[in-house]
């Protein structure tokens, strides 16, 4: 039934998705800040030891990680970002799903910049290759949204 309801609600604009992206790596990036830090203070301070090369991107991996399945598992499939939006993510709330669409994301991110969204350039429901891999739809859940409606013209 919740299905059927979903899908008549409204694909998700590239410009929102876009935006909604922006802020949710603004978020990551302070999450894997502070991660970073932490553990360095842990490792210095309390064991002694000096902090390995690369724990910022692997902070930054895990902190994201942990915000995605969080928010999208716990906040009915909104981050930070696509509430700013009205957005939401509809399909496969569960953590196994969610983090399917993170793994994605990031081996998008590292390795076809133009497939994060290119994907969802010719999709009817303008669905991203994470959203193909993990079965989930971006839809607008608040039309009213700044960054969900349309331009004015």
């Amino acid at each position: 039934m919740e299905a059927r309801a979903e899908s008549r609600l409204a694909a998700a604009p590239l410009r929102a998705r876009l935006l909604a992206a922006g802020a949710d790596f603004v978020v990551v990036t302070a999450i894997g800040i502070a991660v970073d830090e932490a553990l360095r203070v842990v490792l210095a301070v309390g064991i002694g030891l000096a902090p390995p090369p690369g724990l910022y991107p692997a902070s930054m991996f895990v902190g994201g990680w942990v915000y995605f399945v969080l928010c999208e598992t716990r906040l009915g499939g909104r981050t930070v970002g696509k509430m700013g939006a009205g957005l939401r993510v509809a399909g496969s709330p569960d953590a196994l799903w969610c983090s399917v669409r993170y793994v994605a994301k990031v081996l998008q991110l590292l390795f076809g910049r133009g497939l994060l969204f290119g994907v969802a350039l010719f999709d009817e429901r303008r669905r991203a290759l994470h959203d193909h891999l993990a079965g989930t739809v971006v839809v607008v859940v608040d039309p009213d949204s700044l960054m969900s409606s349309p331009p004015s013209s």
